[in-house]
């Protein structure tokens, strides 16, 4: 898997207004205890696309895992037309989430292992966020 840790998270629009925020203002996004989110993008790209009840075994067997791992916050996935699926996970701090994806990886690949069509790639940042009013 191609890890970037390199790459800007950009999120447009938070669900809510930081402090002394004005319109227009980019700012990263902190955990209850004031440092940096971190923020996750990995994209698996399909030979074909999951059937309902692969999605319903790596949720399982992934996904809900990663939720009960220190620090974790949010997930998201976004399915194309083809098959590829792009998921985005948030973190309490860069150290939680690298913590949980070596925690989660050797489970995740023998479900992955003859359904992909190549490595999935994933970038991790702080994630850097726009508030627009």
């Amino acid at each position: 898997m191609t890890l970037s840790q390199n790459a800007n998270l950009h999120i447009f629009g938070v669900a809510a207004r930081p402090e002394n925020a004005e319109d227009g203002q980019r700012f990263t996004l902190r955990n209850r205890e004031g440092e940096p989110m971190f923020g996750v993008v990995t994209t698996f790209k399909f030979k074909k696309p999951l059937t309902e009840e692969q999605i319903e075994t790596i949720r399982d067997q992934a996904i809900k895992p990663m939720s009960q791992e220190a620090g974790f916050r949010h997930y998201f996935a976004l399915s194309s037309e083809t098959g590829d699926i792009v998921g985005f996970h948030a973190w309490d701090s860069r150290e939680q989430a690298e913590a949980a994806l070596a925690s989660l990886a050797p489970k995740l690949e023998p479900l992955l292992r003859d359904l992909l069509a190549e490595p999935p790639t994933r970038i991790m940042s702080e994630v850097v966020a726009d508030y627009h009013a």
